[in-house]
């Protein structure tokens, strides 16, 4: 990967097609700290900047056309996003504040971390989780901002993601049986 300025560097950000294994390139001409999947859909990129006023670009997924570009209204060092099914937009900053934008950019609310904020993600509902660069943990809170938690462990700087659990073989054996036979088979585990 190639980044930096100028007009002879190669930025923007690149879409791989496993079934073909082809790439193509699109939204050249834009140093990107952080892209994203919206809940909405669209895909979602965060500039690299400095100063208040980060750039947030919504692109379509399929055609890659742009969309919109947002402007934020408060940040100096944003470093992450994540975005809900309405398009709201939640910021992790290097100062150490979280950010909810709406889908215009103005911002709706604050919440100081203490940490280095940098990932960040939103689950589908409601939970966000952000990583802290600094040594600290990370941090659970939800789209209200209203107050976070730490998750203890063990400090160190952490990138976050939330995942669909993914089955245990034998569990994916009879969930294939089950649709064959028209019989459903639930296996329950212990937590």
């Amino acid at each position: 990967m190639t980044t930096g300025s100028g007009a002879t560097t190669i930025n923007g950000v690149v879409r791989f097609d496993l079934a073909s294994s082809t790439a193509q390139r699109f939204g050249s001409g834009i140093d990107n700290s952080d892209l994203t999947l919206g809940w909405d859909g669209h895909l979602y990129t965060l500039e690299s900047s400095g100063g208040t006023g980060f750039k947030v670009r919504e692109y379509d997924p399929v055609s890659l056309n742009l969309m919109n570009t947002i402007t934020t209204t408060a940040g100096s060092g944003l470093r992450g996003i994540a975005v809900n099914s309405s398009g709201d937009i939640f910021a992790a900053d290097w100062s150490g504040m979280l950010y909810h934008f709406n889908s215009q950019g103005a911002l709706l609310k604050s919440l100081s971390v203490g940490n280095s904020a940098g990932d960040i993600d939103l689950a589908s509902d409601g939970t966000i989780i952000v990583g802290i660069t600094d040594g600290g943990n990370p941090i659970l809170t939800d789209e209200t901002l209203s107050s976070y938690h730490a998750l203890n462990v063990g400090g160190g700087a952490s990138f976050v993601a939330f995942t669909e659990p993914v089955p245990e073989p034998g569990t994916l054996g009879l969930g294939v049986l089950a649709l064959l036979t028209g019989v459903f088979v639930f296996r329950l585990r212990n937590t």
